[in-house]
């Protein structure tokens, strides 16, 4: 087949993939808005398992199912599945927490700076007081469909015109959806490990197990240790430059500060293991040359510079923008 057809299915491909991402997008937020129009209307918001349960249409009873619907109609390559050891995944996991905390750092800090300080992490305040509804769906649906998604929907489809090609544009994917610069940074990095995952596993489980963890202990286990210090209590003290009020409180609560501080030491030492693992393991990254992938020179024009991809990365930074405000 020659370069030029090969380039002009590519981008076609690229494209379709990206639109199809864009009506996710729009299904998410035209859905929701409906949805909040809708429980402010029948002043509903109170109820909180109804608010809970409607929380999910946009994505997992609109975006999702017709996500799918458009994915299978196109063609697909399938991946050779091979094993990884548990020793191994337990290295992947370690090497994910110092990207995703460094990532995290990085749009935090994007963040109050381009917002001079007014913008809130809306994960932050979606993870205060959820319902065991909302729980499931962070740790549980969430991952499954977001793997599905932007792992296996996306590299099944265009996994052909390269394994670097796929794995980059699947984890700028993967970032752009979480339409909030809080995460953008930390889902790219986490995309580019679980992308890889996939590519050599080529079992989606194994991705969908690691996101799940992630998941529990952003949306589980992180809330309730903060709980236990009572956080925004030594927030407000810390504001204040109250280090008396501040001590007292840790005092006071000295199971949770105990807990807490025993937390942060296993995230750290976790952390320098992970950034010792990666720097170890980096010589086994390996990447294979497919009889269809795109020529050097062609990559950014063909995956990144077509219609779907520069209104899904539009609409996505636009969304950002709103976010900041």
């Amino acid at each position: 087949m020659g370069t030029v057809l090969i380039n002009r299915k590519a981008r076609s491909r690229f494209s379709l993939i990206a639109l199809i991402h864009v009506m996710i997008v729009v299904m998410m937020n035209t859905v929701g808005f409906l949805i909040s129009y809708f429980l402010s209307k029948f002043s509903l918001w109170d109820h909180e398992y109804l608010v809970s349960i409607l929380s999910l249409a946009p994505i997992y009873l609109t975006g999702f199912p017709l996500a799918l619907f458009f994915f299978g109609m196109m063609d697909s390559d399938k991946l050779p599945e091979r094993k990884i050891p548990f020793g191994r995944l337990v290295q992947i996991f370690l090497i994910c927490l110092p990207v995703m905390i460094g990532g995290s750092i990085i749009g935090n800090f994007l963040s109050v700076f381009l917002s001079n300080g007014v913008s809130s992490n809306p994960v932050e305040e979606a993870l205060t007081d959820m319902s065991w509804i909302d729980a499931l769906s962070v740790v549980v649906i969430g991952p499954v469909v977001e793997e599905v998604l932007c792992r296996k929907m996306i590299i099944d489809h265009s996994v052909r015109y390269g394994e670097k090609t796929t794995l980059l544009f699947s984890a700028l994917c993967f970032g752009l959806l979480h339409r909030n610069l809080y995460q953008f940074f930390y889902a790219f990095g986490l995309g580019l490990i679980f992308g890889y995952v996939y590519l050599r596993s080529g079992r989606l489980r194994y991705t969908i197990a690691l996101h799940i963890f992630f998941n529990f202990m952003g949306g589980i286990i992180a809330p309730a240790v903060l709980r236990l210090l009572d956080y925004d209590a030594l927030m407000e003290a810390k504001r204040a430059g109250d280090t008396a009020a501040m001590a007292e409180l840790l005092s006071a609560n000295s199971l949770g500060t105990g807990i807490a501080y025993g937390y942060m030491m296993a995230m750290g030492i976790g952390v320098l293991a992970g950034i010792a693992f990666l720097i170890l393991r980096r010589k086994d990254i390996r990447f294979y040359r497919l009889p269809e992938e795109l020529p050097r020179g062609t990559v950014i024009c063909t995956a990144y510079l077509n219609v779907g991809m520069v209104m899904l990365t539009g609409i996505c930074a636009v969304l950002m923008t709103l976010e900041l405000i």
